[in-house]
């Protein structure tokens, strides 16, 4: 049987809203997604046509506005219902083993991403932008990154999103990510309750330490807000 005609539509489908000044810092041409029209997004979708989405949207004054393409990512799939979210990070699929095991964990619960990301001080903010001063300092760019995707896909768990995946680009990833039930190649992170036998101890590839641990009293410091 002959494939569907397929096409990729590009459009101006969501408004966004600048920043403005923040602190006594111009940001310029940056800002958030505001809104998306959801209604028109699944029309093409019905047409089996994709969807494709840039970070420049427009706000609605006409002005240019450059927004977090992780942002937009997890804000769109939040308004469409989306049961998933796929990132692709330049690192390693999978950054969690057992600490029992050392087996790679290629499910992970929301509420243990979560507390991976908050032990790594990167926090994810509901106008657009993300704080990791600290994390950018203490990791490796490869592991800030794949922090950053963990950060905006708990944002979109606990929006409602059903599941995130974080896949290394190499050939064949992501299908082998999406069509292999419970033992794909990357990071599957789920709601809790989507989780069997969540590991109680674990190590990711950035730092070592027990899950309990993060839940102990991180020292304070001056932290900046970054955008990323």
């Amino acid at each position: 049987d002959q494939a569907p005609d397929g096409n990729v539509v590009s459009s101006n489908f969501y408004l966004a809203s600048l920043f403005g000044c923040v602190r006594g810092v111009d940001y310029k041409h940056t800002g958030y997604p505001k809104s998306v029209q959801v209604e028109k997004m699944q029309q093409v979708l019905n047409n089996n046509d994709i969807v494709l989405l840039t970070t420049l949207g427009t706000s609605q004054y006409g002005d240019v506005v450059s927004v977090n393409g992780n942002h937009l990512a997890a804000f769109v799939a939040t308004h469409m219902k989306a049961s998933k979210l796929v990132y692709v990070s330049g690192t390693e699929g999978r950054i969690l083993r057992s600490a029992k095991t050392h087996q790679h964990l290629q499910d992970v619960a929301l509420s243990t991403a979560k507390s991976l990301v908050e032990y790594h001080q990167v926090t994810v903010h509901e106008a657009g932008f993300a704080s990791f001063e600290i994390a950018k300092q203490s990791q490796e760019p490869c592991a800030l990154e794949h922090l950053l995707h963990m950060g905006w896909a708990t944002w979109a768990l606990q929006k409602g999103v059903k599941r995130a995946h974080i896949v290394d680009p190499k050939d064949g990833a992501l299908l082998e990510e999406l069509f292999t039930a419970t033992d794909g190649a990357n990071t599957c992170i789920r709601q809790d309750e989507d989780v069997q036998d969540d590991e109680n101890e674990f190590v990711d590839e950035f730092d070592v330490f027990p899950r309990a641990a993060m839940f102990s009293e991180i020292p304070q410091s001056e932290e900046s807000s970054s955008f990323s």
